[in-house]
C-alpha cells in the first residue's frame, strides 16, 4: 500500500526533487520507469559508439593513428592519449550527452537507495520490474565501462607500437640527438645559457638581414652578419685556448673543424672585399683624372656682365651672379633710369610719373615747343630761350650799357 509520506532519508535524491509530505511512492516509481525507458536505448547507443571508435585502433600495424608518418615523433613530447581516463566525456563533447551520462550513474544510486528504504525487491508489486530495471542498467553500465577500458588499452597499445616503429625507422636521428645531449655535457660552448634569445630575422630598410633578439626582457635588433661574427669569435677563442674538449666526440671535432673553415672563409672574403675596395678606389681616381683632362681640353668661354662689370670663365659662377641680389637690384635701377633727362627714379611708380611730365615729353620729342625770340635792345642781343636772356641781363656787359 502507498505510504502517506516518504521517509526523511529519501529527501536528497539526485534525479528527482522530493517533497516528503507531497511526493508519493507511486510518483517515485513512475519517475524511475520513465527514466529507465529514456536511459536504456541511450546506454546501448553509447556502447556502440565506443566500439566504433575502438575500431580505429584495431589494426596498429597497417592503420595506426599515431604513426610517425602522420605525427611528428621528433618532438620531445609524446602524442597525448585522448581516451586514457575511460570517461564518456572523451567521446562526446555536447553538454546534453554528458548530462545524460550523469543521470545514468545517479539512476543506479537513487534506485538502490529507494530500494534499501522502501524494500521494492520484497514487494510483489514492484520486485520483478525493479529487478529488470536495475540489472539492465547495471549491465549496460558495465558494458560501457569495459568498452571504454578496451578503447584506452588499444589506444595506448597503438601509441607504443608507433613509438617502437619510429625508433626503429628513425634510429639515426635518435642517435644524433643522444650524441648532442652527450656533447652538451662536456662542451657547453655551443649551448651557453645566455639571456639573448633569437626570435627571427627580417629585412631592414637597407635590405640587410637583421636579427630580432630578446635580451634581458627587451627586444633589440642587430645585423645578422655581426651577430654570427660574435658567435664564431667566441667559439674560436675557446678552441684557440684549450683545443678540443673531447677528442672522442664527433660533434666536438666537427665543431672545431667548422670554426676553422669559417675563419678561413671569413679571411678569404675579407681579402676579396679589400681587393674590390681598392679596385673601386682606383677606378674612381681614374675617372676623376679623365674628367679633369676632358675639362682642360674644352675651349674656354668668357662670360661678362655689362651691368656689374663682372667677368668669369665659369658658366656656373655666371649663373650664380645673375641670380644674386646685387645684380638684380642694378638691373632694376637701369630699367627705371631716364637717359633723355638723366634722372634716376627710386621706384617704378616714380619713373612712370616722370615719364608723364611735360619736360620728359619735350626731351623725347613728344611735344614741340613754340619758337620764341628774346631781344635785348640796348645790347642788340637776341636768343631763343628765356633762360639765356636772363643770364644776359645779369651779365656785366648788359649792366654797363644800361648804366
Amino acid at each position: 500500500m502507498p505510504r502517506p509520506s516518504l521517509p526523511s532519508e529519501l529527501k536528497h535524491l539526485n534525479t528527482i526533487d522530493v517533497l516528503l509530505t507531497q511526493t508519493k511512492e507511486e510518483q517515485l516509481w513512475v519517475h524511475f520507469q520513465n527514466l529507465y525507458k529514456l536511459l536504456e536505448p541511450k546506454m546501448e547507443e553509447w556502447v556502440e559508439t565506443v566500439r566504433e571508435v575502438k575500431k580505429r585502433f584495431d589494426d596498429p600495424q597497417n592503420n595506426n593513428p599515431f604513426s610517425h608518418r602522420t605525427r611528428n615523433w621528433r618532438r620531445s613530447v609524446k602524442p597525448s592519449l585522448r581516451y586514457k581516463d575511460c570517461y564518456l566525456s572523451s567521446i562526446y563533447d555536447s553538454e546534453e550527452e554528458l548530462e545524460m551520462s550523469n543521470k545514468a550513474i545517479n539512476f543506479i544510486l537513487d534506485l538502490r537507495k529507494c530500494n534499501k528504504i522502501l524494500k521494492w525487491d520484497a514487494d510483489e508489486e514492484y520486485k520483478e520490474e525493479f529487478s529488470t530495471m536495475l540489472s539492465a542498467v547495471e549491465f549496460h553500465s558495465q558494458n560501457l565501462h569495459y568498452a571504454l577500458k578496451d578503447l584506452a588499452e588499444n589506444e595506448n597499445f597503438c601509441r607504443n607500437t608507433a613509438e617502437v616503429e619510429w625508433k626503429r625507422e628513425d634510429a639515426d636521428w635518435i642517435a644524433e640527438r643522444k650524441l648532442e645531449e652527450a656533447h652538451k655535457g662536456h662542451c657547453p660552448l655551443d649551448y651557453v645559457e645566455d639571456t639573448t634569445k633569437k626570435l627571427s630575422f627580417v629585412k631592414s630598410a637597407k635590405d640587410k638581414l637583421v636579427y630580432r633578439l630578446q635580451k634581458d626582457g627587451k627586444e633589440i635588433t642587430t645585423i645578422r652578419e655581426d651577430y654570427e661574427i660574435a658567435q664564431h669569435t667566441r667559439n674560436l677563442e675557446f678552441y684557440a685556448s684549450g683545443g678540443i674538449p673531447n677528442e672522442d666526440c664527433k660533434l666536438c671535432v666537427k665543431a672545431r673543424k667548422d670554426e676553422e673553415e669559417w675563419k678561413e672563409r671569413r679571411r678569404i672574403r675579407e681579402e676579396e672585399e679589400e681587393k674590390e675596395r681598392l679596385l673601386r678606389e682606383e677606378e674612381r681616381r681614374e675617372a676623376e683624372r679623365l674628367e679633369q683632362e676632358r675639362l682642360k681640353a674644352l675651349p674656354i668661354t668668357h662670360y661678362h656682365c655689362e651691368i656689374c662689370d663682372y667677368h668669369t670663365t665659369s658658366r656656373g659662377n655666371y649663373d650664380y651672379h645673375t641670380e644674386s641680389k646685387e645684380h638684380l637690384h642694378k638691373e632694376k635701377m637701369i630699367q627705371i633710369f631716364c637717359k633723355q633727362c638723366g634722372i634716376q627714379s627710386r621706384t617704378t611708380a616714380e619713373f612712370d610719373f616722370h615719364c608723364s611730365t611735360i619736360k620728359h615729353k619735350k626731351a623725347v620729342g613728344d611735344i614741340q615747343a613754340d619758337p620764341q625770340e628774346f631781344v635785348c635792345t640796348p645790347c642788340e642781343y637776341k636768343c631763343g630761350t628765356k633762360m639765356l636772356w636772363k643770364q644776359h641781363c645779369g651779365g656785366k656787359k648788359h649792366i654797363a650799357k644800361v648804366g
